[in-house]
């Protein structure tokens, strides 16, 4: 048993694919929740499948309730749902993690802004060091420096932000006079050894300062005069494929990990899916004129024109569509497991579409007059395995700064 343990271990170490995949059960088995994740995120990692990918993250599920269910506290920033509850910073007294009935699960003294779901755990960063916690007790389970980039006689920089990309952490930071770094530090095994530190001087930080990490690699503009979509790897400043005259506007969902990536043509209304891997178009569309809102699923681009369109990811091809009202710039959308939340802000209410079909499951009307600059009003979901909760936000005072509501309870 111990030999082959120990010949498990060396295939690990070499990181082969069923290695990885045995590990990750074992270690399932054991109850060894964070192992398990470290196992997995390193072999969607490896094996780079869409599919690897999304296991890393609980699916979100639609919501079944034909109402709001009750609002929630506003008094804090909500920074996410971990683990089925609220992830909040307030201020003075750090970062929270709060149960849908109110009651508080723990709280630590740190700055949470830019805290990130690392598996199980919790991932914060701060101005030279990154913290993991502990996502059920807050206990801290490592706490890495992140000195790379200093240099004598600057002040230090500090963290813009941070993702997680499988088991490595990729983080922005300032390192002063126009200059900034993407330094990629470990986030399974070998937490916290810094695997590449990037040195991005002048245009180039100002262009990478706005990308997004989606499946392990880095999704933006090129720096330069002219618009360029750039894709690279996390571990490397040197692009795998760019697209000249293209804007990124749609790379990736909460809870929806692809392999695709829509762009635009800065000339006109033409948006093209590219395979994320390679730049290879998949198809291309040519919208009307007018603002368009996107958003991804599992084998859907969902489209807010003057309408509602929702298309097939493979080819494009329109599946169905419907009217948006009125007022369609005042209407926001979610992909939520295998449904469509809409939020029509001019109203307001919410309404839940199926996402294959178009049918509508439930509609609810929300508290609240409409007003007539929808401007002033917009909205964040935050969607997890067990409840979904909707930040509101109004500069009118009708609602206040923020408004919470828990739209689908854990069942």
């Amino acid at each position: 048993m111990d030999e082959a343990l120990r010949a498990l271990e060396q295939r690990v170490r070499a990181e082969e694919p069923d290695a990885l995949r045995a590990l990750a059960a074992w270690r399932e088995r054991a109850g060894d929740a964070r192992g398990a994740w470290r196992a997995r995120a390193a072999l969607a990692r490896v094996t780079d499948a869409a599919d690897d990918w999304r296991a890393l993250a609980p699916p979100a599920r639609a919501p079944r309730a034909a109402v709001v269910v009750r609002d929630l506290p506003a008094s804090e920033v909500v920074v996410a749902l971990h683990r089925g509850e609220l992830l909040v910073r307030g201020g003075a007294e750090g970062l929270r993690l709060v149960g849908l009935d109110g009651a508080e699960r723990w709280r630590c003294g740190l700055d949470g802004e830019g805290a990130v779901a690392c598996g199980p755990d919790v991932l914060v960063p701060l101005r030279e060091r990154l913290v993991l916690l502990d996502g059920g007790t807050g206990e801290v389970v490592a706490d890495a420096p992140l000195r790379a980039g200093a240099r004598p006689g600057r002040p230090p920089g500090y963290t813009r932000r941070v993702g997680v990309s499988a088991d490595r952490a990729v983080v922005w930071h300032w390192t002063g006079a126009g200059e900034g770094a993407r330094t990629v530090v470990a986030a399974g095994e070998r937490w916290g050894e810094v695997l590449a530190h990037l040195p991005l001087e002048g245009h180039r930080w100002s262009a990478e300062d706005r990308a997004e990490v989606v499946a392990g690699r880095v999704v933006g503009q090129a720096p330069g005069p002219r618009p360029r979509v750039q894709v690279c790897p996390v571990t490397s400043a040197t692009a795998a494929w760019t697209a000249p005259d293209e804007h990124v506007v749609c790379a990736d969902e909460a809870g929806v990990v692809t392999l695709e990536v829509v762009t635009q043509h800065v000339a006109g209304r033409r948006l093209t899916e590219r395979d994320l891997r390679t730049g290879a178009a998949r198809w291309t569309l040519d919208l009307p004129a007018g603002d368009a809102r996107l958003c991804l699923a599992a084998g859907h681009v969902v489209a807010l024109l003057e309408r509602l369109e929702v298309r097939a990811r493979d080819d494009g091809r329109l599946l169905w569509e419907r009217p948006l009202g009125p007022r369609p710039a005042a209407v926001q959308a979610w992909v939520v497991g295998d449904a469509l939340l809409l939020l029509d802000h001019s109203t307001p209410a919410l309404q839940t579409l199926d996402l294959a079909s178009g049918a509508e499951r439930w509609r609810a009307s929300l508290d609240g007059e409409a007003v007539d600059d929808v401007e002033v009003r917009w909205a964040f979901l935050h969607a997890g395995d067990g409840a979904l909760v909707l930040a509101l936000f109004d500069d009118t005072g009708i609602w206040g700064e923020q408004r919470l509501l828990l739209i689908q309870a854990a069942t």
